[in-house]
Formats: C-alpha cells, sequence, structure tokens
C-alpha cells in the first residue's frame, strides 16, 4: 500500500482515565479499567455535541461504538467550575460522584442544557470522549458521575482537588509528533475479498516517545487480519512525545488508518 493510500488523522487528544457519566445520561460500555498513567491531574470538561456534522464542529468516534458525534468548541463546564466534589454510595453498591457548580457555571449549564433537549451531551477527560447522552432535562447547579469504581471515583475527586491546588496541572496536553509512520500491508485474505474501508485505533503515547497499549476503537475487519494489521504498524511507530505543563507525558491520540485497493 503507497503513503497515498494511508490516511491517519489525529482526532482526539486524550489521557485514558476510564469511563464515567453524567446523572441523567446512560453510560455507553467503555473500559474502566484503564487510569491515567502519569499522576498527573485528569482534565474534564462538559460539551454539547450534535449528530450531524456542521461549521465549528469537532467530529470525535466515541469509544466502544462506531457512533460519530460532534463537539461545540466551547465547554459548559470544568474541574475549574465545580466548587465541592464528594463520593457518593447508595447503600446497594453503586459508587458515584456528586459534583456542584460554580454560580456562573450552574447559569451556563441550565440555558445550554434548557435549549438543547434532546440533543447529546458528552463528558470529556483528557480529551477523550467518556461518556455521551441525551439532555432529557435541564441540569442545573449540581450533577452526579455514576457508573464508575470506587478507585476511580476517588481519582475524579483528587484530580479536582489537584486542579484547584496547582491549576498547571490540568492545563491541556499537548499532542505527542509521529516521527515515523510503519504502513500497514494488506493480507492476502483482504485483497482477495476486497474489503476497504478504515480502522479507528487508540494508541497511547509514553512520556519517552514509546508506544504504549494500542486497540481498536472501530473495527474494519477483524477475521481476514486488516485490524491485527493497522494493531502491528502502529506499534512501530516513532513518536516525539506530548507534553503537560513543559514536561514529558503519556497521551493517547486518535488514529485513523484506510486501507484501499485502488
Amino acid at each position: 500500500m503507497s503513503a497515498g493510500r494511508l490516511l491517519c488523522t489525529m482526532a482526539a487528544l486524550t489521557l485514558i482515565v476510564g469511563c464515567v457519566t453524567i446523572a441523567t445520561v446512560k453510560a455507553l460500555p467503555l473500559e474502566l479499567g484503564a487510569l491515567a498513567q502519569t499522576g498527573s491531574a485528569s482534565r474534564m470538561v462538559i460539551r454539547l455535541a450534535e449528530t450531524t456534522p456542521a461549521d465549528g464542529l469537532r467530529e470525535v468516534v466515541v469509544p466502544g461504538s462506531n457512533e460519530r458525534i460532534y463537539l461545540h468548541s466551547t465547554p459548559l463546564a470544568t474541574w475549574e467550575d465545580v466548587s465541592v466534589v464528594k463520593i457518593i454510595n447508595d447503600g446497594n453498591g453503586q459508587i458515584g460522584v456528586a459534583m456542584t457548580f460554580e454560580p456562573a457555571a450552574a447559569s451556563r449549564m441550565t440555558n445550554a442544557t434548557a435549549a438543547h433537549l434532546g440533543k447529546p451531551l458528552a463528558i470529556l477527560i483528557d480529551g477523550r470522549v467518556v461518556s455521551v447522552s441525551t439532555v432529557r432535562t435541564a441540569i442545573g447547579d449540581s450533577a452526579t458521575i455514576t457508573g464508575i469504581t470506587a478507585a476511580l471515583a476517588q481519582q475524579l475527586v483528587d484530580a479536582n482537588m489537584a486542579c484547584h491546588t496547582n491549576p498547571a496541572q490540568c492545563a491541556a496536553a499537548v499532542l505527542p509528533v509521529p516521527l515515523h509512520q510503519e504502513r500497514p500491508q494488506y493480507t492476502q485474505a483482504a485483497m482477495a475479498a476486497q474489503i476497504e474501508g478504515t480502522v479507528v485505533l487508540e494508541i497511547t503515547v509514553l512520556a519517552d516517545g514509546s508506544v504504549g497499549d494500542v486497540k481498536v476503537v472501530r473495527s474494519l475487519d477483524s477475521e481476514l487480519g486488516l485490524d491485527q494489521e493497522a494493531v502491528k504498524a502502529l506499534k512501530l511507530w516513532t513518536w516525539k512525545p506530548g507534553t503537560r505543563g513543559g514536561q514529558p507525558s503519556s497521551v493517547t491520540v486518535q488514529i485513523e488508518t484506510t486501507f484501499t485497493l485502488k
């Protein structure tokens, strides 16, 4: 496959921290076990989203599904807008994190979600969409993150505290830069079957520039080997590492690799 046949697009800057969901939404079935690898505070952002593209919206693929949503550029709230965070337990083993918004953020949340009924709301942690909801009622001065483990709940509480204590820890990460891009190869079986399309993968670039986890976010072909070839190629990429607060940091990016026989 020639270089012109490989399309690689950085789609989402993120540090993997797990799956959370706000009170009014149903959590998507995402992986909960992968927590932040750097020890720095996780950056939480709540954004409105759309189901169709439009100017000024950023397209992202929701991990764990084939769903694409289109994020508004202006955040409704971040950790800096959250005044109180506490872990809650409903007594039946369900752990959550209750958040209270500062007055200005509460007003934004109320006005924005009241005008956004029936449309998506996204929660991002370090740039990665971890939960998508449909707004059913306006969200006011508080919300609850549910469907998480006790360990992740504690990490979110600690992250909020760290953001208020040292705001630099919540600065947005800087994207890693690929230095060498290995080309994935077609398998003979996939060529014979004339399979074409795009694999979406997440790759964690570690603080030393080496490749950590690589996983398929949206599959193209798991039976005839194209998903596996895409993963194999990405594991051979080399990178200039991303940074957070000016320091090298583990950062995860989302890559689209397109296979075409033309």
